[in-house]
């Protein structure tokens, strides 16, 4: 026959929700035992908004006091991936995680919901820039540069530089089929100029344009540490928690 141990369990469930870019939201929390199947029913409203496609909803238990908290692996329902709005349910089963022993103390419940939104601001846009340059710059900045002056900057210098070359080789052909030595100097001296200002227009280019996919790649690797600092944050426990007593039987 099986032992009935009486004992007081204090749920208390705490609202974890993460601020990070496209915030999703859980809120209107509640809970109720069911004595019957033996098991806790959480429900929640989930918010996302356009920015999130998903959440990634977990459940915690803890058996002191709030100071130490696991995942529970004996749920189902509204967890893991959650792919849209609206009111959520989980199920725990607490004797399948737990066992037929007896519990005492505050039994806590901690649910959090971390977007799976991922910014597109990290460093991998930097190989936009490798393409074109200043391509990079509108997405790591949320749009507040367009990168235009460095795309108009590189291929200006380029085509400057390609057009000093084309001079260059001009002159140096006449420089060699001039027969005055007036004419050979001039040709020559043009011929050298044009060539010099050729490596200095298309060195500096690359300069600019090398310099422009190390500066995304800093930004977006910048991006991406600010946005996990971001992720989550924890309400102090006096806040945002509810409480239920109930006796349960077993």
């Amino acid at each position: 026959m099986k032992k009935l141990i009486k004992y007081l369990v204090i749920v208390t469930v705490w609202i974890v929700p993460s601020f990070c870019w496209g915030q999703a939201t859980i809120s209107n929390v509640n809970f109720a035992w069911q004595s019957e199947e033996e098991r806790v029913i959480i429900s929640y409203y989930l918010q996302l908004n356009a920015s999130n496609k998903l959440a990634d909803v977990s459940v915690y238990m803890s058996l002191d006091g709030g100071r130490t908290y696991r995942r529970l692996a004996n749920v189902s329902g509204d967890v893991g991936t959650v792919r849209t709005s609206g009111n959520k349910q989980v199920v725990f089963d607490i004797f399948r995680e737990l066992g037929k022993e007896e519990i005492s103390g505050n039994v806590q419940f901690r649910i959090e919901g971390i977007d799976d939104y991922k910014p597109r601001n990290g460093p991998y846009n930097a190989i936009f820039s490798v393409f074109v340059p200043g391509l990079g710059d509108h997405r790591v900045t949320g749009g507040k540069e367009n990168g235009l002056n460095k795309t108009l900057w590189t291929y200006g210098l380029i085509a400057t530089g390609v057009g000093c070359k084309y001079y260059s080789n001009n002159q140096y052909e006449k420089y060699r089929i001039a027969t005055v030595q007036d004419d050979i100097d001039t040709y020559y001296d043009r011929a050298n100029v044009s060539n010099q200002l050729f490596y200095i227009c298309v060195g500096t280019a690359a300069i600019v344009w090398v310099s422009d996919i190390i500066w995304v790649w800093n930004k977006g690797a910048q991006n991406r540490r600010e946005n996990r600092s971001n992720l989550s944050f924890y309400y102090t426990p006096e806040f945002n928690a509810t409480s239920l007593s109930l006796t349960i039987k077993f």
